[in-house]
Formats: C-alpha cells, structure tokens, sequence
C-alpha cells in the first residue's frame, strides 16, 4: 500500500509540473487570467528571428545556421557559400602544377612535393598517381573519377567505367522495348509504362517522343539523341541538333585558314599552325596528310 500511494504521489507532481510549464498567470485589472504558453510559436518567433540575409550582393541566401562574418566587408553576415568563396581569394595562393589561382571547392597540400599546395582537380590527379591502383578488369592505371572495390573478386580494385560494366552485370535486368539485356551507364524507369526499365538509348529515344516540339528552321520534329535546343539568335524557339550546330557556327564568326570559309559542320584547330581555325573539310585533308607523313618518316628509319 505505502509504496502504491508514493507512485501516485509522483505521477500527481509530475502532472501539476507539466501543467506549470504550459500555463501562466497575468493579472488584468483586477481579475487573474491563465495564460497557455504556446512553446512551439516562441520556437517559431526566435526560429524567425535567427533568419539572415548574406550581404554579398548577387546572393539572396537565407538561412540559420552557418554564418560567417565578412573579413572584407566588416560587420557584415555571409552565408556559407560565399564565405567560402572570399576565404578562398584571401588565401591568395597558386597551384604547383596548373599555375591557377582559383580552385572549386578548397585548397590541397601536395603529397608529392611537401610544402606546396594544389587545386582540387591537380589535386585529384596525384591522388590516383599515389594510390598507384591498377584495374582487375581491363589493367588499366588510370580512371576518370575514382577507384572501386570489385563486387565479383573480393578486395581488388576496379576503375570506374569496369565498375560501372560490372553493377550493370549484376543487376539482370531486360530493356522493355529493345529487349535487351545491356545498357551503357545505367538502366531507367519508363515515363509511359509504368514499372518498365528501359536502356539508356530507348530512354532518349522516349524522351524526344514525349518532348513533342518542333524545330523553328526546319520543321522538324525530330531530333538526333543529342536532343532539343534553344536558339540563341531567337529566344524561344526551339531548335534540333543539326539545325543548332549550323546556328552555333554561323555565331562563331570563324574563318578557315586554308579555304577561307565561314561555314562548316564544326570547326577544328590545326594541328600544323598553332591558334589557326579549319573547317571540318580542312581539318580531315591536314590530319590525312600528317598520318601519310608519319607512316613515311616510320619506313624511313626501319630501313
């Protein structure tokens, strides 16, 4: 009994405690009122009181947390981004390898050369040189963004694209349309039938059926897998792949170095002349004759 009655005795101070917490008395005149204390609009109100505008100018940043305060412009609030990117200016610093004196993210100390410091893309460059990895697959030293580890032989190393081949292997999985069983870097929901994986070159293809636009030169309404494009001599208009490279070079205003024209397919720098324009034309006849040249100088010194 006696313990019973001390469990009841706790439970009633526990409750009157809580009921403290959300009411309070304010006199009016001469009458006293009960007040409920609303916790959750004063965590509005001081919510809304935190919240900041970075002073850079073309930031509109809001947040409330992570501020920092200006080194440059005294007194000033910046969010995170932009005092990341004024850290970065003050930092004044140039990179070994590239000689640039800007960098995306932060800067690196190099792991070859102790005392000098590196962006973030010279940076991962000698990261892959020091791990000094090399591709179980194919037996390659190199990879575009990062090694993996092998989901087939365990412990082993893989680069990206091997990598990329391999999940595709695993997952067994069946394009819809074409009904086949391999896709180049991934496999993607449908947006007519529901559940249906579908490659990546099936995909595209649906998707410039479902885009249903029509090109403002040539009528056309359909476009290469590149896809649809905005003109830039015509706001709006829409454009497909052939018809956009032909505005892209008439806007270049270029001129072949060696047959003097202004229109081309693509444009090509020689090979021969250093900072010199050639049409596509051009550029095949140079890159034919340099391979004849090399194919000559080869025999020349075997014999």
């Amino acid at each position: 009994m006696g313990t019973s009655i001390r469990v009841n005795l706790v439970q009633q101070q526990e409750q009157s405690q809580e009921k403290e917490k959300f009411l309070r008395q304010e006199e009016v005149g001469d009458t006293i009122v009960l007040v409920v204390n609303d916790q959750n609009a004063d965590k509005d109100a001081d919510a809304e009181k935190s919240l900041r505008t970075c002073s850079t100018p073309d930031c509109n940043g809001i947040q409330k947390r992570s501020w920092y305060k200006s080194k440059i412009l005294v007194g000033n609030d910046l969010c995170q981004s932009c005092y990341k990117k004024e850290r970065l200016i003050l930092s004044n610093r140039i990179c070994n390898d590239c000689q640039t004196t800007q960098t995306h993210s932060d800067w690196y100390r190099s792991k070859i050369v102790k005392g000098t410091y590196l962006c973030d893309k010279c940076y991962y460059v000698e990261l892959l040189k020091v791990q000094n990895r090399v591709c179980n697959d194919c037996g390659t030293s190199k990879t575009s963004i990062a090694w993996s580890k092998s989901k087939r032989v365990p412990g082993k190393f893989v680069c990206q694209r091997c990598y990329v081949r391999e999940k595709l292997a695993l997952t067994s999985k069946t394009c819809y349309l074409c009904k086949s069983d391999k896709t180049s870097s991934k496999w993607i929901k449908s947006k007519v039938i529901p559940g249906a994986d579908l490659c990546v070159n099936c995909y595209n293809k649906e998707k410039l059926t479902l885009s249903n636009k029509q090109c403002g030169v040539c009528a056309s309404r359909k476009s290469s897998m590149a896809g649809w494009y905005k003109s830039k001599k015509a706001p709006g208009v829409d454009l497909c792949n052939s018809c956009y490279k032909v505005e892209r070079n008439s806007l270049a205003n270029k001129v072949c170095n060696d047959c003097k024209t202004t229109k081309t397919s693509q444009w090509a720098k020689s090979k021969t002349t250093i900072g010199m324009d050639l049409c596509l034309k051009c550029y095949s006849k140079e890159r034919t004759l340099l391979k004849t040249l090399t194919a000559a100088a080869a025999a020349q010194l075997k014999e």
